[in-house]
């Protein structure tokens, strides 16, 4: 079942153009939340075991290595992250395969989550799969993504969610707790809620510019 969420159909946005600001109006996607099907249940619970017996998750200082800094709510903290898929290098021309990917540690966990995006949409196309352990993110869009993404909580938690910026004076809530949300972050602002206990595994299929 699909439901489909209040939206804005337009945003307006700046652009630079010969030093000075033109206002442009894309044309923004409902966001949808998407329940599971039946046969991607049993695949889901793999899932959560699988984050359950990772014992030592990637930890990341965003702003030290100069990524993802924009949607952390204060300097210096540090977060449980990895890319699984493709990332762009800066001195490749193409996007190249992340180091997660690359050590072998994880390769059960990137194949049934990719099993699972074929099960729930086989003509979705994603190059990479932003995981992350119960990381608070402010307001932000994912300016290096491209077209729509699907968003799924996993793990044994309580809150959580997303919060979704559909007008300038309207907020939504989204319990996107193993359902999926899919939407175009790269246009619509967007935060995680507060987790108020347990562990909340937030995964993101999206394309890398």
């Amino acid at each position: 079942m699909n439901t489909f969420l209040p939206h804005h159909d337009r945003r307006p946005h700046s652009n630079m153009l010969l030093g000075g600001k033109i206002d442009i109006m894309e044309n923004i996607p409902l966001p949808l939340i998407e329940n599971p099907k039946a046969n991607e249940k049993p695949l889901m619970k793999e899932i959560d075991r699988l984050f359950g017996e990772i014992a030592r998750f990637p930890t990341k200082d965003p702003y030290k290595d100069k990524t993802r800094k924009n949607v952390l709510q204060k300097e210096g903290e540090k977060i449980e992250a990895m890319v699984l898929g493709k990332v762009r290098a800066y001195d490749k021309k193409n996007l190249v395969k992340s180091t997660v990917s690359s050590s072998g540690k994880y390769d059960e966990l990137e194949m049934k989550l990719k099993e699972l995006m074929k099960i729930h949409n086989p003509n979705f196309r994603y190059t990479s799969i932003q995981v992350n352990k119960s990381v608070e993110t402010s307001w932000h869009f994912d300016k290096g993504n491209v077209g729509m993404s699907y968003l799924i909580g996993f793990g044994d938690f309580k809150g959580g969610g997303v919060v979704v910026k559909i007008r300038d004076d309207k907020e939504i809530f989204v319990d996107n707790d193993h359902r999926w949300l899919f939407f175009d972050g790269h246009h619509l602002e967007h935060k995680s809620a507060p987790v108020k206990s347990g562990i909340r595994y937030a995964v993101i299929f999206f394309t890398k510019k």
